[in-house]
């Protein structure tokens, strides 16, 4: 059902861009700038891949860790926040600042590092 459907979209949309060279443009643009968000979206990806602030806020300084936090970009500061679940909240604005992000994802790594040590204190 769904492939006979699509089938029949994508029918209509290349004879509309076949017929209509503004159409074609505005499509092929469009179909552009979702490839370039998507590679960067990657290439975010790939840079915080090994990057957890749960592991890497008891290894630093907290000046340090909030250093390194500083090296990220905004959208590298909301992958973090999204892979890591550090908003269950929805507190984040979803235009925050990146200084907003990293106090975020600062403090969130510091709720979680004294609760940890206050649960193996023995």
């Amino acid at each position: 059902m769904i492939d006979k459907a699509l089938s029949g979209l994508f029918k209509v949309v290349t004879e509309e861009a076949a017929a209509n060279p503004t159409f074609a443009r505005r499509l092929e643009d469009s179909l552009a700038k979702f490839a370039e968000d998507h590679a960067a979206a990657r290439r975010a990806g790939a840079r915080i891949a090994d990057f957890h602030p749960h592991i890497e806020y008891p290894k630093a300084t907290p000046e340090a860790f909030r250093k390194r936090l500083g090296g990220f970009d905004a959208t590298e500061l909301r992958m973090i926040v999204a892979k890591h679940r550090l908003d269950p909240a929805g507190t984040l604005k979803p235009r925050a600042s990146k200084k907003v992000l990293v106090e975020h994802v600062f403090n969130a790594a510091q709720k979680r590092a004294e609760r940890d040590a206050k649960l193996f204190e023995y």
